[in-house]
């Protein structure tokens, strides 16, 4: 089901105002110091958190991820991939969320099947639809 799943020490609704706030600076500043402007941000956003370096490294994989695959989510109005910008949806996020806050930090890395990310996506989209 989605959303069931929340990790205790990076909330959903956390990890969507940060992954917006990567999102906003990749398109303003680029791609070059964005792993220096997240890491930042964290450190002053969760200060006393004995989890915001596990969590940076989290969203940081996320990101990632979702660049090396961007145009692999450009159907069925998961991203809407263009010359110009992209538009990501709160869906694939949260699909990115249920993966990578979920995971052993050792997978981080891992390559995840883009079938599997468009499925929880499309679940995600589903279970918004139904429950506000």
């Amino acid at each position: 089901m989605p959303q069931e799943y929340e990790n205790p020490t990076y909330p959903l609704l956390q990890w969507l105002e940060d992954f917006s706030f990567l999102l906003t600076e990749a398109r303003k500043s680029g791609m070059d110091n964005l792993p220096e402007l997240l890491r930042e941000r964290f450190y002053e956003r969760y200060p006393d958190s004995p989890y915001a370096e596990e969590n940076y490294e989290r969203l940081r994989h996320a990101f990632v991820y979702l660049i090396n695959h961007l145009r692999d989510f450009d159907v069925d109005s998961i991203a809407v991939v263009g010359d110009s910008g992209s538009l990501i949806t709160d869906w694939l996020l949260s699909a990115l969320y249920r993966i990578y806050a979920a995971v052993p930090t050792f997978m981080l890395s891992y390559d995840f099947k883009t079938e599997f990310v468009l499925r929880l996506a499309k679940e995600q989209e589903e279970y918004n639809k139904h429950n506000g």
